[in-house]
């Protein structure tokens, strides 16, 4: 009987004290220093809240497991390497080319009397053209893509 008593002595002394009134020290620290007035205090008494029974379930209850299971996948990085890549185009380019020619000509020598045959070189020009293949090399950006392996742990609950 002497621990119910005490049980019912503190909850009388602790519901006592709890409707006195209780002002703390920080209550004014909000407050305008000019301002005289007190605010109004407020008591107020709650119930305690009633004791219901429950039984927490078992954390180790075998129906339900929890294991981790290492994933992967392969995540795409790309990056740029440059490169030098010929490029071909073509050129036309013209010139002037001899062209030699024989002229024949007979002439009468009066001194020997005799017609003799000369013959001369006659250089003439035409024009030609020539198609040239002309490389110029140019710098590229390439991409260029690897893979590269990401591995996780999931959690599978059964």
């Amino acid at each position: 009987m002497t621990p119910f008593r005490t049980f019912a002595g503190g909850s009388l002394l602790l519901l006592t004290l709890a409707a006195l009134p209780a002002e703390a020290a920080w209550d004014n620290v909000f407050q305008v220093c000019c301002n005289c007035r007190k605010r109004p205090v407020v008591s107020s008494f709650f119930a305690p809240a009633p004791v219901v029974a429950y039984a927490a379930p078992n954390p180790c209850d075998p129906c339900c497991r929890t294991s981790y299971v290492q994933r992967c996948y392969y995540q795409p990085v790309t990056t740029y390497k440059t490169e030098c890549v010929p490029v071909t185009s073509y050129r036309t380019s013209y010139y002037w080319e001899p062209v030699c020619s024989y002229r024949s000509s007979c002439y009468y020598d009066p001194c020997t009397g005799q017609s003799t045959q000369v013959t001369t070189p006659v250089t003439s020009y035409r024009l030609r053209s020539q198609c040239n293949a002309v490389v110029n090399y140019v710098q590229r950006c390439v991409p260029v893509t690897s893979y590269r392996q990401v591995r996780y742990w999931e959690a599978v609950t059964n």
